[in-house]
């Protein structure tokens, strides 16, 4: 399905050439010179394709020292300075300078554009003064600004700049005035702009309702587990054999079926750390995983392949089948990656530990245990988060019979299938 941002590009891309809005061909096409060759794409007969440089002047913004800035607007300082952090988000450190600096004054509908690093395109709403990581870029002609600012956002703008820029250095105006950009009628202008906005906020109607159908659903599947490992997703069979376990001494918080174990983690669960192998290769035997390589798409639930492998007569820490594996060291760890090894046996990097039950638990039941585990919760307060088995060992999990461990798991994703189909 395709994303709501790439929905508002192709928006923006047929607004451009002019299959967005019926085209009204008795509209007086816009008066300025047009060019007529290197034409990327067809457009109506009214609209003119123009060179930026005939149509615009770009203007650079100043560096305003600290000692020229106030957070209290008055009467000596009565300009808000905007840096590229205003257009972005509410900044809360408005600064003030004063009006030594009119000739940089920002008005209302002023389009400014990010002069660093990957081209950000802004309109401004509010008063300001132009500063040295902007530019204002001043049309020649009658134009409906907020047409210029769409035109500019579109792929086709930013990827003919992208392709000339690099990343953290400035953009060239010479590179800006290369461009030979489409322009409608002034009228089309307004019927685009008014097209564009009714449908992107379409869109983030449906992106808002999206975002909060997805935080049911993960509050359905959490309520989902806390029942499953609580006993009470499916009815419990007394006749089913105990697994064989030891149980720990502590007391059970709440009622359990007497067939169920209370137990503990390193009393169930084998724990295996990864290791930091010298020479990774493009080709081998067995899969070499690092923490990276949980976020390969194919990787999505359990681990399919990797970017990396090793030879497994090198390898002596091997994750069979039947395992988890998950981050045990850094900023990933918050991220509550859990892969299931389900395929092939493979070896992991330091970065990674690898979880594996013992006879009588079900690799399933306990991946959907340790689904409800936050792994930001148990690593240490170090410089460098990290997990060892000391934090793992202690977690109490219970244990139904293995048959009925399996219907559990059954009942889970049957659930979880209907979740996902709202």
């Amino acid at each position: 399905m395709i994303s709501n941002e790439l929905l508002k590009k192709k928006i923006l891309d047929e607004a451009i050439h002019g299959r967005l809005v019926e085209n009204d061909s008795s509209l007086e096409p816009i008066d300025v010179q047009p060019v007529n060759d290197n034409i990327p794409f067809v457009i109506p007969n009214n609209w003119k394709w123009i060179n930026f440089k005939s149509g615009f002047e770009l203007k650079q913004g100043i560096q305003i020292n600290i000692e020229s800035q106030s957070p209290v607007k008055n009467d000596i300082y009565p300009l808000q300075f905007l840096r590229i952090v205003d257009f972005t988000q509410n900044n809360k450190d408005i600064r003030y300078v004063s009006d030594k600096y009119i000739n940089y004054f920002l008005e209302k509908n002023d389009v400014a554009m990010v002069r660093y690093g990957n081209p950000g395109f802004v309109c401004s709403g509010k008063e300001g003064v132009l500063a040295n990581n902007l530019f204002k870029i001043i049309p020649k002609f009658k134009l409906k600004h907020k047409y210029l600012v769409y035109l500019l956002e579109s792929d086709f703008i930013q990827n003919k700049i992208l392709s000339h820029s690099v990343a953290l250095s400035a953009i060239k105006f010479s590179d800006i005035y290369k461009l030979n950009i489409p322009i409608p009628p002034l009228e089309e202008q307004e019927k685009i702009v008014k097209k564009i906005e009714e449908l992107f906020e379409l869109i983030d109607k449906k992106e808002k309702n999206d975002e909060e159908k997805e935080k049911l659903k993960v509050l359905l599947k959490e309520k989902i587990l806390d029942s499953a490992i609580h006993g009470k997703i499916i009815e419990n069979d007394l006749s089913l054999p105990a697994v064989d376990v030891e149980e720990t001494k502590d007391a059970v918080p709440f009622d359990i079926p007497n067939n169920w174990k209370y137990t503990k983690i390193e009393y169930c669960v084998a724990l295996t750390s990864g290791v930091t192998l010298s020479e990774e290769l493009k080709s081998g035997d067995i899969l070499y995983v690092k923490v990276s390589d949980m976020n390969l798409p194919e990787n999505k639930k359990e681990i399919i392949t990797s970017s990396r492998y090793q030879l497994r007569k090198n390898i002596k820490n091997i994750v069979p089948v039947g395992s988890i594996i998950f981050p045990k060291r850094g900023g990933a760890i918050k991220t509550n990656k859990k892969k299931l090894v389900l395929r092939e046996s493979i070896c992991v990097d330091l970065n990674t530990m690898a979880m594996t039950p013992n006879a009588g638990l079900d690799i399933m039941y306990l991946y959907y245990w340790f689904m409800q585990i936050d792994l930001g919760k148990l690593c240490n307060g170090t410089s460098v988060p990290q997990i060892n088995n000391k934090d793992l060992n202690p977690l109490k999990i219970l244990i139904p019979p293995l048959e009925q461990q399996k219907r559990i798991v059954d009942k889970i994703e049957k659930c979880f299938e209907l979740i996902e189909q709202l």
